[in-house]
């Protein structure tokens, strides 16, 4: 298990084993994601993103904003993308308190919104993806969320139009106004 330290003289990333012993030097501009599944995601002085293994040997690179460390032989990138949520800050509490259909609304400022649809004029609302997960639909972030395998190659890719965080089963894609389950052990 190896943690990152900041070497304050070169003002660079390295890590060191449980014995405080320096195992990788310190020549990274940041530490992206520590070590999980001996790999780590660190930022070099050109200011890219690359995957590292134990020996601090740079596997490869990632195009991305942000990468998280590795869960079931997986890592989730993530590229900004534009645009203002208007709907999920107060939309959830709005939504559901308005149209809750007598349930209790609650919104949450990163735009989850608890409710069981309701009505309006006859056409159920929300009810497309989430009404499977007990009526809890969830605002979309502005995430242009993918995944990527332990050698960098491209798992779910963050280009599609949207793809929901990763959940036991795998994960919910959206492209072309086109629904489709991703497993997870693909």
């Amino acid at each position: 298990m190896y943690f990152p330290f900041k070497d304050e003289s070169t003002k660079r990333y390295g890590f060191k084993n449980v014995g405080d012993q320096i195992v990788i030097a310190p020549k990274y501009k940041d530490v992206v994601a520590s070590f999980s599944e001996d790999r780590a995601f660190v930022k070099t002085e050109k200011g890219q993103i690359v995957g590292i293994d134990g020996t601090g040997s740079e596997l490869f690179t990632v195009a991305a904003d942000y990468v998280s460390p590795y869960n079931d032989g997986l890592a989730q990138i993530e590229r900004r993308a534009s645009g203002f949520n208007l709907f999920g800050g107060f939309g959830g509490l709005a939504i559901g308190g308005i149209f809750g259909g007598g349930d209790s609304g609650l919104g949450i400022g990163i735009g989850v919104g608890h409710g069981h649809g309701g009505y309006l004029g006859g056409w159920r609302l929300w009810r497309r993806l989430f009404s499977a997960f007990g009526g809890v639909e969830v605002a979309r972030d502005k995430v242009k969320r993918g995944y990527i395998d332990r050698d960098g190659r491209i798992v779910v890719d963050s280009k599609l139009d949207y793809v929901y965080p990763m959940m036991p089963f795998g994960t919910i894609i959206e492209n072309d106004n086109q629904l489709a389950v991703v497993d997870k052990k693909r």
